[in-house]
């Protein structure tokens, strides 16, 4: 079945690109930044303020992409549970390669879904014990699985063609995988205490994400592109340099999920304010928006070739605004829960923009839950 991505993380170099926003209910994920050592879509590893270059593209699976066929008798689970069936699904490349590895011995366990999950990355992960124990702590954290991609070709504009094929998290590669368990580990950290000081559940969901794993042929991108609640991740990818740096870009990704299943809330509530940002600060009318007009209402400080902001680069769009507002409010929260340390003025306490935009994300995703400190 062909994969329509929700949002793209694009890396070069050790830099940030941007990309095209498919059809269809769609974000793009690009790099925050603001303080602490990485960004929403792993940053830069130079720190806030650093250049990233553009590119864009749509993952085109090959025909040998076709995911695992869903059982219709596998009922599903809680909306941020994946059933078996579905787990099975994103944990093999394809319905063959789960035969193969005997995934079929694993439904004589559907009547405890965890046993089921657990017997399929066994079957998935029998080569290599510390690549299993991982996926199943990721499963006992958030339900998330741990799988590899359908192989992709891309078409990245000025970076020509992408080849993606599928690359298990074993070897030297399973540093990756124990970053998303340890970023998963984190979230529910954040929740959970988020949660204990609002007296109130959060919506945002984090929970039954997969995660499958992938290879770039000769080139350092994409990092990761996110659709249907999985994240593709790029063993290869140019800014997966730590494990805050991965923190931060599933972050990102998670939200242009979260956007998408909240009916592209982006587009809809936020739309005004970024285009009145852009028309504002473009001076010229063949010239991007100038940096220093930008810079009171950019959520994070990395900036593209050229000087403008991750945020507000032309082509990227406003969903791409949005999930670096949320990488803000993840941000401010940490440090507010005494998490990571405090980083300068709240965002909403900056134009009146800000403000505006702050308290409709707050609202819409995190229960009206804000505990950063109050304006003057």
């Amino acid at each position: 079945m062909r994969r329509r991505p929700l949002a793209l993380v694009w890396c070069a170099g050790l830099a940030l690109a941007g990309c095209t926003t498919p059809s269809a209910p769609v974000g793009t994920a690009g790099a925050a930044t603001g303080t602490g050592a990485t960004s929403a879509t792993a940053r830069t590893s130079t720190g806030p303020g650093t250049s990233a270059t553009g590119g864009a593209g749509t993952p085109t699976p090959t025909a040998s992409a076709a995911s695992a066929t869903p059982d219709p008798g596998d009922p599903p689970g809680p909306p941020d549970e994946l059933s078996v069936a579905e787990a099975r699904a994103r944990i093999f490349v394809d319905d063959a390669a789960a035969v193969a590895a005997g995934a079929d011995a694993c439904s004589g366990e559907r009547a405890e879904r965890g046993a089921a999950i657990r017997c399929l990355h066994d079957k998935a992960w029998s080569g290599s014990p510390a690549t299993r124990a991982a996926a199943d702590a990721l499963f006992e954290l958030t339900g998330g699985v741990v799988g590899l991609e359908p192989a992709q070709h891309m078409e990245g504009g000025w970076r020509g063609p992408i080849e993606l094929v599928p690359e298990a998290p074993i070897g030297r590669h399973l540093r990756h995988l124990t970053w998303i368990v340890d970023a998963n580990r984190d979230f529910v950290r954040f929740f959970a205490a988020l949660e204990a000081r609002a007296g109130k559940k959060v919506g945002y969901r984090y929970r039954g994400v997969a995660y499958r794993f992938t290879r770039s042929v000769n080139k350092a991108t994409p990092s990761a592109y996110a659709y249907d609640w999985q994240v593709a991740y790029n063993v290869m990818g140019s800014l997966h340099w730590s494990g805050d740096a991965v923190r931060e870009t599933l972050f990102h990704e998670i939200f242009h999920l979260n956007d998408a299943a909240h009916g592209d809330w982006s587009p809809r509530a936020l739309s005004a304010i970024y285009e009145g940002i852009m028309t504002r600060c473009t001076k010229r009318p063949t010239g991007p928006p100038e940096h220093a007009c930008l810079t009171p209402y950019a959520p994070g400080s990395t900036t593209v070739r050229g000087g403008t902001y991750y945020a507000f680069t032309p082509g990227n769009g406003v969903m791409e605004y949005g999930a670096e507002l949320a990488l803000r409010y993840y941000r401010e929260h940490r440090a507010a829960l005494g998490m990571q340390p405090a980083g300068g003025k709240p965002f909403k306490c900056g134009p009146s923009d800000n403000g505006v935009a702050w308290r409709a994300l707050v609202d819409e995703f995190f229960g009206g839950v804000d505990l950063t400190a109050p304006c003057p």
